[in-house]
């Protein structure tokens, strides 16, 4: 009901985003008036924390950083525990690549 209102008001204003100040508007007209400043109180702390900038902290980045070292460090180790030496897993990586390769060139299968 607020939020119809919101928006026929900011329609009638050619405005495509509802703003505070249409809600405020559309409080005032059903008689919530007495929640005004409260909700603006709290549209007023929200403009201010996203002012305040990115919302990760340093720890956090360094923190994903580490973790996704640990993730490619897993991956050297798969390759490492696998058992093949370069030369052979360059082998069989060359052989699925031919074998894609064929089977694209050959085109669709009729059934």
């Amino acid at each position: 009901m607020i939020s119809s209102e919101a928006n026929d008001i900011a329609e009638k204003e050619a405005k495509k985003t509802i703003a505070c100040e249409h809600v405020k508007a559309a409080l005032e007209d059903f008689g919530f008036g007495n929640y005004v400043d409260d909700i603006m109180q709290v549209a007023q702390d929200q403009r201010k924390q996203q002012m305040v900038g990115p919302r990760s902290k340093p720890e956090d980045n360094a923190r994903r950083a580490n973790a996704a070292f640990q993730n490619r460090e897993k991956k050297q180790s798969k390759i490492e525990q696998s058992g093949l030496s370069e030369e052979e897993l360059i082998r069989q990586q060359q052989e699925l690549f031919r074998s894609a390769t064929d089977k694209f060139n050959s085109g669709p299968h009729e059934a």
